[in-house]
């Protein structure tokens, strides 16, 4: 097995790895008017206020008769966004991005959140905002500095900022944000490279408990259609049991001809969590995933056929932990419904979790994206998603259901859109699992948002 891994490990330093991943952030509009500052530096201002409504069903138990507040939420909620760019020289910039966010746990300011008016002999006396608490909580999403060595073909980004490899499948955190280290090179023509440290959680500064994650990755364009790309990582986390000492191996490529795109992506997982088990043994990690799809560009028309695949683990009570594990925040991934609103099949750390990912899931994916005139676009996908094995269930189906997730948006105007998505869950007998062998009901989320970015 180990020379497997050096196989594959020197198989991706000679054919490549992807950088262009860890350099997100807002995109500064070409028509922008940048101010000068001291000494010539170019200070960019910006920002985004969204403020969305929601309506959802059966989301926590897909049951109709669930508790009180499972079957019918119904909120609107409000976030604000502002960010400071600064080129100091054609080499050197950085980065500030600020977001109301965290009120009570929730990602936006809900609206009247908390509100309590009995306390004062009142109605509604405090605004909307439970006694005692701030109105915001502020959030930095973004605070990082970039240098580039005019020398060497070398740079450097320190900060808070956001990280992902690859197609997101394994390692994606681009909402909040995350504190690293990124050092990226361009040794030759169409090739980027990069090593980025990361930390996960510190625990208790003076003590070994923290969780880390390092990363080796590279991507090389043959052209401006074809590609390969793949990263090393490696996840150190001292909190769990005698450590975690977790690795995955990414591979991807992309190739385009006549309108047609494919693309590819397999991840590797292999390592341990040391005498995790409750005998004393060690906790070993055989996890994978793929994805391969490809895309029709029939202007104004765009046509999407996609399958991916996360494994399962097929025996609970063994040490082998075969399940496709994943690191993803808190946003949709694929679908709507299945993996950002209801349970999914992941079982690692156990089940009933969202945001899992391709955790020991299988689907099929068909659709369709469009321009219906200059201000009006839509774009429908379809899912069939089936879970890998059922060994971890109390029961033993692994019909997911199908999906339908609609979007359409309208351009008002320059720099405002309002839309309208969300998603149906044609729940099947896998959550069987979740309702005490009752058939499951459909659950579904219906958004809609105004948002003006400037």
């Amino acid at each position: 097995m180990k020379k497997i891994f050096v196989l594959l490990l020197g198989a991706l330093f000679v054919f490549s790895f992807a950088a262009s991943a860890f350099a997100i952030h807002a995109e500064i509009p070409a028509e922008t008017q940048a101010v000068v500052a001291k000494g010539g530096t170019q200070i960019t201002l910006g920002g985004q206020i969204r403020t969305r409504g929601w309506f959802e069903s059966n989301i926590n138990d897909l049951q109709d008769d669930g508790p009180a507040g499972d079957d019918h939420r119904a909120i609107f909620e409000t976030r604000v966004d502002l960010h400071v760019h600064a080129q100091i020289d054609p080499n050197t910039e950085a980065m500030i991005w600020i977001r109301d966010s965290k009120v009570n746990g929730d990602d936006d300011q809900t609206w009247g959140v908390n509100g309590n008016w009995a306390d004062r002999g009142g109605n509604y006396l405090n605004g909307g905002q439970a006694l005692g608490t701030d109105e915001t909580d502020l959030a930095l999403i973004e605070a990082w500095v970039q240098h580039k060595f005019t020398a060497i073909p070398v740079g450097v980004k320190v900060g808070h900022m956001p990280l992902a490899l690859g197609n997101g499948l394994f390692y994606s955190h681009t909402k909040n944000g995350e504190d690293g280290v990124v050092v990226f090179a361009s040794p030759a023509d169409n090739l980027e490279t990069a090593f980025v440290y990361a930390k996960f959680s510190e625990g208790n500064a003076f003590a070994n408990d923290d969780a880390s994650v390092y990363v080796l990755l590279a991507n090389y364009n043959m052209s401006k259609d074809v590609g390969i790309s793949g990263d090393v990582t490696y996840l150190d986390d001292q909190s769990v049991a005698d450590g975690l000492h977790f690795w995955n191996f990414g591979l991807r490529g992309r190739a385009g001809v006549a309108g047609v795109e494919l693309r590819g992506d397999v991840e590797i997982q292999t390592g341990a969590a040391d005498s995790a088990l409750a005998n004393g043994d060690d906790l070993d990690f055989s996890g994978w995933a793929a994805l391969a799809g490809v895309d029709f560009n029939l202007a104004p028309l765009k046509l999407t056929l996609e399958a991916a695949y996360g494994s399962g683990d097929d025996d609970a009570n063994d040490s082998d932990q075969e399940e496709f594990v994943t690191v993803l925040d808190n946003t949709t991934h694929y679908t709507f419904e299945y993996d950002y609103r209801v349970a999914t099949a992941s079982t690692f750390g156990g089940m009933g979790k969202k945001i899992t990912g391709l955790a020991n899931t299988f689907y099929v994916k068909a659709g369709a994206a469009m321009d219906l005139t200059s201000a009006i676009s839509a774009k429908l996908d379809v899912f069939y998603l089936r879970a890998n094995e059922t060994d971890s269930f109390t029961y033993d189906e692994d019909e997911i259901g199908w999906e339908i997730d609609p979007t359409i948006t309208f351009k008002l105007a320059k720099g405002l859109k309002y839309w309208v998505d969300g998603g149906y869950l044609f729940a099947g007998d896998f959550y069987k699992n979740f309702t005490g062998g009752e058939s499951p009901d459909d659950a579904y989320s219906i958004r809609n948002g105004l948002q003006i970015n400037f």
